[in-house]
């Protein structure tokens, strides 16, 4: 299907937001069931890495579930500046 520039069926707005794309939602299931249907032979071959490779994997797979956390900026509201209290030791008796 070509695209038409003033075409009426074309649907300028896109997915309404909150709406889930169905491809998605398709996909984490189909590949849901694949883990399902393999968790032990996953298992046996996670116990066949070494050490180091078996964190590699670990730390890999925790960013696709754990989000990553982002830096934080402190603003200040009150902008005016602040100065230093300064004690003179040498009076002090």
């Amino acid at each position: 299907m070509s695209f038409a520039i003033n075409k009426e069926a074309i649907n300028r707005k896109g997915r309404t937001p909150g709406v889930p794309n169905k491809d998605t939602a398709e996909i984490k299931a189909v590949f849901q069931l694949l883990l399902e249907n393999n968790i032990e032979r996953l298992q046996e071959d996670f116990e066949a890495l070494q050490p180091a490779q078996r964190i590699k994997f670990v730390l890999e797979v925790a960013s696709f579930i754990i989000p990553k956390m982002k830096s934080t900026e402190v603003a200040i509201e009150n902008k005016r500046t602040f100065e230093p209290i300064t004690i003179n030791m040498n009076d002090w008796k």
